[in-house]
């Protein structure tokens, strides 16, 4: 009995240890985002070079410690190109209440992003970021880049504003839909200032953020910022362009005519002569005289004969 008890112990230990063994390798979602042949413009609108990347809550990545009853509704999506990593979150929520105090602050609507430029073990402070954008009560657009950048590299935008443009971002809130568009186009450059990482087909990131809802709810996808950790969320792999379809070849254009030199005209024939009329001159005039002569003649045989 005491041999069974013990084996049975062993193999749930063994149980136990596999499971836990294993549990790393599913820590993470695992994505691959699509390249984009042509950039999206930063205006708050859906570009059709973006794809779906995920609806809120449909992995088990995104914490409920801060949306117990899983409240909060949106879509992220995401697109990339040599240039820049660009990020669309639509979160939908009846508030939108902003905190600048004096910076963008997870205690006002605001959307975050954390992400490190390779996998959680190559975790650096010069390959990695944590942004955050909101639009202010006043309608100024707002940043802050934070987290666990160097201190002289965080900024905000309402306190201390870096001397060069950081990365490009934008908030529209929509009142009468009751939904926020986040935008961001982050550079690879500032994600990783080391300028040692490639971030080019077949790369692998580590994308972690947060959205404040109507507060105190918090949708959060990983622990890269409640937890100032890197630990979850999304291994994402960059992935190629779609291919565009081979133009159309060009007609041939006609063929021009060829300069064919004019005919010579020919030239028109001449009228044909008309008949020749009867001569009527000297001729008629011949007769008369042949007829007065002949006249003249009987009557002088006339007056001969009578003598």
């Amino acid at each position: 009995m005491k041999k069974r008890t013990k084996k049975l112990t062993f193999l749930m230990l063994a149980c136990v240890m596999a499971w836990i063994l294993c549990v790393p390798c599913f820590a993470f979602d695992e994505f691959t985002i699509q390249k984009t042949n042509a950039p999206p413009v930063i205006d708050g609108k859906l570009d059709d070079c973006y794809v779906k990347f995920h609806d809120f809550y449909d992995t088990d990545q995104f914490l409920d410690d801060r949306d117990g009853d899983k409240e909060g509704k949106g879509t992220t999506y995401v697109t990339w190109d040599d240039t820049n990593l660009y990020v669309f979150i639509e979160a939908k929520h009846d508030s939108y209440e902003p905190v600048n105090n004096p910076k963008v602050a997870a205690d006002g609507s605001c959307m975050y992003l954390a992400i490190l430029a390779g996998l959680p073990d190559d975790f650096d402070e010069d390959s990695q970021i944590q942004l955050a954008i909101n639009l202010s009560e006043d309608g100024t657009q707002e940043y802050k880049y934070t987290g666990s950048v160097p201190e002289d590299d965080r900024y905000d935008s309402v306190d201390v504003v870096s001397p060069t443009k950081l990365f490009d971002y934008i908030t529209v809130r929509d009142e009468a839909n009751k939904t926020t568009y986040y935008e961001v186009a982050l550079p690879w450059t500032q994600l990783d200032r080391t300028g040692t990482i490639k971030f080019v087909e077949g790369h692998k990131f580590t994308f972690n953020y947060i959205v404040v809802m109507d507060p105190p709810i918090i949708v959060q996808y990983g622990q890269g910022l409640m937890n100032d950790i890197y630990d979850g969320g999304g291994i994402t792999t960059l992935g190629a362009a779609p291919i565009l379809p081979e133009p159309e070849p060009e007609p041939e254009p006609e063929p021009e005519p060829a300069d064919i030199p004019a005919a010579a005209e020919t030239p028109a024939a001449p009228p044909a002569a008309a008949p020749a009329a009867p001569k009527t001159g000297d001729g008629f005039e011949y007769i008369v005289l042949a007829i007065i002569l002949a006249g003249a003649a009987a009557a002088t045989a006339k007056k001969a004969k009578a003598k």
